[in-house]
């Protein structure tokens, strides 16, 4: 499957809408992006995963190791998951208990 990845500097955030599976396939891509965002000075991330219709643990791996990198240079990153297979998968990892996750696109970033 594909996933498709836009990203878009709004103020101080970078939101990064994905649409599509993110799986051992299509990991990769992501990792590579959230990399290059993060060492070319991007502090404030959120990661949109509402028109995601699939993730696996490699997907979960990749934002894991987005926060770690993200959270060395003393920036946050969010997700955005609505009800659905994601959120439920973020749940069972207790991810939610370790990023912020809202509904909808936050405000205050």
């Amino acid at each position: 499957m594909e996933l498709k990845i836009d990203s878009k500097t709004e103020g101080a955030r970078t939101v990064i809408t994905l649409a599509g599976e993110v799986d051992l396939s299509t990991a990769p891509a992501l990792r590579e992006r959230l990399a290059g965002l993060i060492d070319g000075g991007a502090t404030s991330l959120v990661v949109d995963l509402r028109q995601v219709t699939f993730m696996d643990s490699t997907g979960l791996g990749v934002l894991m190791g987005a926060h770690l990198r993200i959270h060395e240079q003393d920036g946050e990153l969010r997700l955005v998951a609505s009800e659905g297979p994601v959120l439920r998968v973020l749940t069972l990892a207790k991810l939610t208990d370790l990023f912020p996750v809202s509904a909808d696109l936050p405000d205050d970033v």
